[in-house]
């Protein structure tokens, strides 16, 4: 049954009361939700909480170097988006074991020597993580800085290619022994300056001269001063010495002629033009060894004039017996500066050496035995007035005259020009062959032994026999030649040398010329003389049992350059020829 409105102002009414009960309503519910909760999710409770607090998550690993060696007592850290951290050692298998909340963190390890390492990992609830951390060895990220001396070595070297040039830009082995390794090895001679040089043997040089190999090849006379050749054959002081050059292999085009294995040139010593400097050394040691050594310079007329003097001399003996050397040497050089792109030097040498020539002991094929090793198997002097002894004079006296020009174009010109003169007399004994008790021989560089293999040739103990003789001795072939000989080098070279560049290439262009001229001059005997006995050491009536004083006039007489004619101890005549060498 329908109830129709009858007026307008009913329905008005009605309307009113339904919109003032819906506001009403609205404003109870909002007043009883919180203001930060969404109204329309209904959030439950996470099962993996308790009590609100978060579950842990398992995390355990393992620290390896690169090779797969376990890394016991690394430090490892974990640390959270949030802030917070963790951190735990490795144990001693390298392991580690560490629970943390779900979340985002960055996991680090460290050890000492090693790289640290890091990277991230995401825990999640639930997942235990396995990880697996590798370090790696610690590269050298510290700077250390070495400051040394650069005397030892050197940047630019002449000798190699006659032009100034870098070391690392030579297309040739080369080694330079300067000046500052020289003086603080205390070396004197070419043959202890040469000892260390890769390649560079010392030998004996008939215990006469300066000689020795390069990669094998005799180069005794593959030597060269400023560039000059010096193949007289003398021993070399070097006090006016400022460093030496060694160039191995063949230097033909830039030389001449020479051995295959090199060349050795001395670099002597100009003055400095720096005002007055100098130096003196004193040196004494063992065998009565002294020596003094100065080296004085000085520049005037506002360093236009500079000269320089250095000198030496030295007496020494040795533990070879009878053994002296007695020399000296002295070298001034003036220096002229016209203009700052001229240079000339006038330099003078003069040596003089007397030493006894000492050979060594023999060495002959097969066990050597046992002798003491300062044996001397030559002749000595004291022993008669008139006896030959052996010995060896030497003098050299060398002039040389030196001139350097820069253009301003940018050649280089360079002449050099050495007057030298050398003269040498000796005398030397050598033994060839070793007679034993019983007949046995041996002789040269092969032979067939008398004695048992393994046992030696011969003792001390063995001395003398049962009767107090030295019959059953070995006894040692000796030979002996002396000389005279006068040597004469004149040289003069001219060369001249551009740097430029062409298409690109940077290029060094050089000219020169060399002219020569060489005499030798030499009266030379050979001769035979006593045999000896190998345990005795020094040649004469009182040391020599059973020789006769004949054996003292069977040999050469040196000093007047003639042969004495005479028997030896066994009656045989002696025999020797005569060679001359121009």
């Amino acid at each position: 049954m329908n109830y129709p409105l009858r007026t307008p102002l009913t329905a008005l009414c009605f309307a009113l009361c339904c919109l003032l009960s819906a506001l009403c309503a609205r404003s109870s519910f909002a007043n009883s939700v919180p203001a930060n909760s969404v109204p329309s999710v209904s959030v439950a409770p996470d099962p993996s909480h308790a009590d609100g607090k978060p579950a842990l998550v398992h995390i355990e690993g393992v620290i390896l170097d690169e090779s797969g060696g376990l890394l016991p007592g690394a430090k490892v850290h974990f640390a959270g988006e949030a802030g917070a951290a963790t951190d735990v050692v490795a144990d001693q298998t390298g392991s580690f074991l560490v629970e943390l909340a779900a979340g985002k963190y960055r996991v680090s390890a460290v050890e000492a020597g090693y790289q640290q390492v890091e990277q991230p990992v995401d825990v999640r609830a639930g997942a235990p993580i396995r990880l697996m951390l590798t370090l790696k060895i610690e590269k050298n990220v510290e700077t250390v800085t070495v400051t040394a001396s650069d005397g030892y070595a050197t940047t630019v070297q002449t000798t190699g290619s006659r032009v100034p040039i870098r070391v690392l830009d030579l297309p040739q082995s080369s080694y330079t022994v300067t000046h500052q390794l020289l003086e603080d090895r205390g070396v004197d001679s070419l043959k202890d300056a040469l000892e260390g040089v890769p390649a560079v043997q010392p030998t004996l040089g008939e215990g006469r001269r300066d000689s020795f190999s390069i990669r094998g090849f005799n180069a005794g006379t593959d030597q060269y001063i400023d560039g000059v050749r010096d193949d007289a054959q003398y021993f070399r002081d070097l006090s006016n010495t400022e460093q030496l050059d060694v160039v191995q292999g063949p230097s033909a085009v830039l030389y001449g002629r020479g051995s295959s294995g090199g060349l050795v040139n001395r670099v002597t010593k100009k003055p400095t033009m720096e005002g007055v400097q100098g130096s003196v050394a004193v040196t004494g040691g063992s065998y009565g060894e002294r020596r003094l050594e100065s080296d004085t310079s000085d520049s005037w007329l506002n360093n236009a004039l500079g000269g320089r003097l250095t000198g030496a001399g030295e007496f020494t003996g040795s533990q070879r017996h009878y053994y002296y050397m007695n020399r000296y040497a002295f070298a001034p050089t003036l220096r002229w500066r016209p203009s700052e792109n001229t240079d000339m030097y006038v330099q003078v040498e003069r040596l003089r050496d007397e030493r006894l020539p000492d050979r060594g002991i023999p060495a002959v094929d097969g066990p050597q035995g046992v002798v003491p090793i300062g044996n001397y198997y030559g002749y000595i002097l004291g022993f008669t007035p008139d006896a030959s002894h052996d010995f060896i004079h030497e003098g050299a006296t060398d002039e040389t005259f030196d001139l350097r020009h820069d253009f301003q174009d940018g050649w280089h010109l360079h002449e050099i020009f050495r007057n030298a003169g050398d003269i040498v007399s000796w005398s030397t004994v050598y033994s060839y062959q070793m007679n034993l008790p019983g007949g046995g021989t041996i002789a040269g560089q092969s032979s067939t032994h008398a004695h048992k293999p393994g046992e030696p040739l011969l003792a001390l103990s063995d001395a003398t026999d049962a009767a107090g003789d030295a019959n059953d001795n070995p006894t040692l072939l000796r030979g002996q030649y002396n000389a005279n000989q006068v040597q004469r080098n004149i040289f003069d070279q001219l060369e001249a040398y551009r740097s430029g560049r062409f298409a690109g290439i940077g290029h060094t262009l050089l000219l020169g010329g060399e002219y020569g001229r060489q005499t030798i001059d030499r009266l030379q005997f050979f001769g035979k003389t006593a045999g000896y006995d190998a345990l005795q050491s020094g040649a004469g009536p009182a040391s020599n049992a059973g020789h006769n004083a004949d054996d003292q006039r069977a040999l050469l007489g040196t000093d007047r350059g003639v042969l004495c004619a005479g028997p030896d101890a066994t009656g045989a005549a002696l025999e020797a020829d005569v060679g001359r060498a121009l």
